[in-house]
């Protein structure tokens, strides 16, 4: 497979440490890509001949399918000279145009950038999408040359309100990073990964082999099976002896209220987190089982219960109120407040939001339905449903710590924000401790048991 690689381009007057660029390129590094963000010559005067020239005659630099190419503004429309410069047979996979234009605005240092001739039919064979990022209100470049760009393509507009030229000149500050769009390409890139896999899969089915072996060695299934089997209870031993200590730190909320039907964060929070907790049980029993579809969908529940509890303290006067009156809040309300409570008073901010997205990602596919993960309950030895749960287990282990460890630690966070809330030193810097021990997935149950003696959890 080739590597994934990553070009961006600035625009006029730029360089590559201004704006998003370096974040951009950093995240992008993090998720596997190599990534190029050169700084263009003479950029006052954007000439596409000199800018191909300079990244074509790059050695270290080579174009393929699993490329992405980014532009902003003038770097946007280079990507469309560069695409239509690319050798015959060289396909990159998405292009990104974030605030670009389609003539030289009446502007003299834009004129080069359109001194030949846009070839779109050519330009749409050298790539497999392209996506238009604009905002209604860009100051310099009008969102009817976006449209028509896309139009010419046949790309995705993405029109965003009140976002100017996504830049720190028009917008300050909040475009030293762009958020959205690194979650639109690691999304596409996320489900382009996932397709391939499908297809991988049934190209494996297809090829019979595993039914092969099965006839051959019909007892080659329930190998599998056991292995996955004893992954699986060697895990849940691992998480085991913290349950009865979330169970404490869950019920000791109770005496923060007088009533149960009460109406206030805590009375909220108690009855989420046990919520949460017979959801975190029950995940532990359906892993153990075998049935990972139930699991992810009973564990998606829980983490939804969860996530109210962040918001509850971070604006109980706003949602509170319409929750007990029986509304449903919206989750990805919910989902932004824990961001901000887990990273409150942090200077280095965790990135909960990319693992959020990850956890829900798999979510969304079994509670979809989706083929991929109905795809799952396929007996590739039997060539039928899974009605043996070789494929459960298989992918109940799988799956075990992005689902079932992670709705434990978000248990703990919870309950941290809670004693946070309460000034419960004592039992905060307890839950510190569990959260070490659920992060350390390797410990065994006896070394997870001495830790907790040594700590003062049990006697």
């Amino acid at each position: 497979m080739e590597v994934k690689n990553a070009l961006v381009l600035h625009g006029t007057n730029g360089n590559s440490k201004e704006n998003w660029f370096d974040w951009l390129k950093i995240e992008l590094e993090k998720n596997g890509w190599k990534v190029w963000v050169p700084d263009l010559p003479q950029a006052d005067k954007p000439n596409i001949k000199r800018y191909n020239k300079f990244i074509l005659t790059n050695k270290d630099w080579k174009f393929n399918e699993e490329s992405i190419l980014v532009g902003h503004s003038s770097g946007a429309v280079a990507i469309l000279g560069l695409l239509q410069r690319l050798p015959k047979g060289t396909q990159v996979d998405t292009c990104y145009f974030v605030g670009a234009f389609k003539n030289d605005l009446r502007w003299d240092a834009l004129k080069e950038l359109f001194d030949d001739k846009f070839d779109f039919k050519e330009i749409k064979t050298k790539a497999k999408r392209f996506v238009f990022i604009h905002s209604n209100n860009d100051p310099y470049c009008p969102l009817e040359h976006a449209e028509s760009l896309s139009k010419s393509l046949g790309g995705d507009l993405i029109v965003k309100k009140g976002q100017k030229h996504f830049s720190i000149g028009t917008m300050g500050k909040i475009y030293e990073k762009f958020s959205f769009l690194l979650q639109e390409i690691i999304t596409r890139q996320k489900r382009k990964e996932f397709q391939e896999r499908i297809r991988e899969r049934i190209d494996k089915l297809k090829s019979g082999r595993a039914q092969t072996a099965f006839k051959k060695n019909p007892q080659i299934a329930d190998v599998y099976k056991e292995k996955d089997i004893e992954d699986i209870s060697l895990r849940v031993n691992q998480l085991e002896p913290l349950i009865p200590e979330v169970y404490k730190l869950i019920r000791g909320i109770r005496s923060n209220f007088t009533h149960i039907w009460d109406q206030d964060k805590f009375v909220a929070s108690y009855l989420l987190l046990g919520k949460a907790f017979s959801n975190l049980k029950t995940t532990i029993d359906l892993a153990k089982k075998g049935k990972c579809l139930e699991m992810v969908e009973v564990a998606r529940s829980g983490q939804e219960s969860l996530d109210l509890v962040f918001l509850f303290f971070d604006e109980p006067g706003k949602y509170l109120e319409k929750w007990f009156n029986g509304e449903i809040i919206d989750n990805k309300i919910a989902r932004e407040s824990f961001h901000e409570a887990v990273n409150q008073n942090t200077s280095e901010p965790l990135p909960v939001d990319e693992l959020k997205n990850e956890v829900y990602r798999i979510y969304s596919l079994y509670t979809h339905s989706s083929y991929g993960a109905v795809f799952d309950y396929v007996d590739v030895f039997r060539e039928n449903f899974d009605f043996e749960d070789v494929s459960g287990f298989h992918y109940s282990r799988a799956y075990f710590e992005p689902i079932v460890t992670n709705l434990l630690i978000n248990i703990l966070l919870a309950l941290k924000n809670v004693y946070g809330n309460l000034g419960d030193q004592e039992n905060f810097k307890k839950i510190n401790g569990l959260l070490d021990l659920a992060g350390h997935v390797n410990l065994s149950t006896d070394q997870i048991k001495k830790i907790l003696k040594e700590s003062g959890f049990i006697s």
